[in-house]
C-alpha cells in the first residue's frame, strides 16, 4: 500500500474523527460520584474550564487563609443543574481528580493526533483504536 501524503485527505479525516471523539469523552461531563450516580461538572464548554480554574484558585487561597473547612459560597453546580455544598477543601479535592483526569483525555487526544500524524499507510490509520485510552 502506498504513503501517505502528510496532508492527505485521508489524515484529515482521520484528525477529525480524533478531534471528534475527544470532543465526545469530554461532552458528559467529568464524573463526580460524592454527588451521587450520575453527577458530573460540565467542562465541554472553554468558560466551563475558566469557571473551574477560577475555583480551584479560590479554593487555594481560602484553605491557606484557614478556611479549608469553611463551605464554598457557590457550591458547586453539576451537569444536572443541581448544586452541592462542599467546603474548599472538599472542592480542591473534586477539582484536583478533575484535573487529573482532564490531563490523562489531553494525553490519550494528543496520542491519538501523533498516531494519525505518523501512520505510512492507510492500514495503519484503519487500525487505530478511538475508544481505547480515556481515563
Amino acid at each position: 500500500m502506498p504513503s501517505l501524503e502528510a496532508n492527505s485527505p485521508f489524515r484529515k479525516r482521520f484528525l477529525a474523527k480524533v478531534n471528534a471523539r475527544y470532543a465526545a469523552f469530554l461532552a458528559p461531563g467529568f464524573p463526580v460520584p460524592e454527588f451521587g450516580e450520575g453527577e458530573t461538572l460540565q467542562i465541554s464548554r472553554e468558560v466551563d474550564r475558566t469557571n473551574w480554574l477560577g475555583m480551584h484558585s479560590m479554593c487555594l487561597e481560602a484553605i491557606s487563609a484557614g478556611f479549608g473547612e469553611a463551605p464554598v459560597p457557590l457550591g458547586f453546580r453539576c451537569t444536572s443543574n443541581r448544586s452541592f455544598v462542599v467546603t474548599f477543601n472538599e472542592a480542591l479535592s473534586i477539582l484536583q481528580g478533575l484535573r487529573t483526569w482532564a490531563a490523562l483525555a489531553q494525553a490519550n487526544w494528543w496520542r491519538l493526533k501523533d498516531a494519525v500524524r505518523s501512520a505510512e499507510t492507510l492500514d495503519e490509520l484503519n487500525a487505530l483504536d478511538l475508544d481505547e485510552g480515556w481515563p
